[in-house]
């Protein structure tokens, strides 16, 4: 089975819709051998204006998924127009897994979307975060062909083990690609879950990559959790390409760093920093 939600399976086709859900509780397993699965909804589809607030939540229940887009909120967000996603004093406590990519503690995917805004304020993901395959965060599994994407993470915390026998994993986000014209902002947040994959693997972010026009800042943050690897690695961000602006301010990496490579990109703050063009100034402080 597939698209299935501890609250809603499936949210699709609607304009001005306005969702809020407080203070609610899913102690169910929402297993499945198929694709989108989250702790409350498995997807959003084909939305436009739409509203949607989870607040003050708890998902206790593991999600266990045979596929790809499973979340420990939300499993996938799929070719909405101009929606605003606000996740504020939740917290996940079972364990989020799939067999395919994209596999986040909260969310599993943003995808095909535009006029996105995302909010993640005061929320904290103590699940483990596994995948069998490519691209899993602590918070967000990965972000892809999202134009316009306005995302902020706020006092926002880890606690659990993310893992991928794949690559790319971070203990917040995963893979952001290809959302031209944004805004990702990273503040007072942090992951102490130990981080492990077999390529692309950081502390915070795995990869962002091909987000012209995007501009990227994370200030006040800090990695404590192990970072391992056989590939590029950071203890902040693992490989970062092609945005125009992407500045760090007074973030720190307190985790052990362990790669097994002869020739791989590593640092404590950023693996891998390529593609970038002369307009990008990236800025550390």
């Amino acid at each position: 089975n597939g698209t299935s939600g501890g609250l809603f399976g499936s949210i699709a086709g609607n304009t001005d819709l306005n969702v809020n859900i407080s203070n609610s509780t899913n102690n169910g397993t929402i297993s499945g051998a198929k694709y989108n699965l989250g702790g409350f909804v498995g997807e959003l589809l084909s939305n436009s204006k739409v509203f949607f607030d989870i607040q003050g939540s708890t998902n206790h229940g593991n999600v266990q998924c045979g596929s790809d887009y499973v979340g420990g909120l939300i499993g996938k967000i799929s070719k909405c127009k101009t929606i605003k996603l606000v996740l504020s004093g939740n917290t996940n406590n079972g364990n989020v897994s799939g067999q395919k990519p994209y596999v986040g503690g909260f969310l599993g995917i943003i995808i095909g979307s535009t006029s996105v805004t995302l909010r993640v304020y005061e929320s904290t993901n103590n699940g483990f975060v596994t995948g069998n395959s490519n691209i899993v965060g602590g918070v967000i599994g990965g972000i892809q062909s999202a134009k316009g994407l306005d995302f902020h993470i706020i006092s926002t915390t880890n606690n659990g083990l993310v893992t991928t026998k794949g690559n790319t994993a971070g203990g917040l986000m995963g893979y952001i690609f290809s959302g031209n014209n944004g805004t990702l902002f990273v503040e007072s947040s942090s992951n102490t879950g130990m981080v492990s994959g077999n390529n692309i693997v950081g502390g915070l972010v795995g990869r962002i990559e091909n987000n012209e026009g995007t501009h990227v800042t994370l200030t006040n943050c800090v990695n404590l959790g192990d970072v391992n690897s056989n590939g590029n690695t950071g203890g902040i961000v693992a490989s970062l390409s092609s945005v125009d602006v992407f500045a760090v301010d007074n973030c720190a990496n307190s985790g052990f760093i362990h790669v097994i490579c002869d020739s791989c990109f590593v640092g404590g703050l950023i693996g891998d920093v390529n593609d970038q063009k002369s307009t990008a100034n990236p800025k550390f402080s």
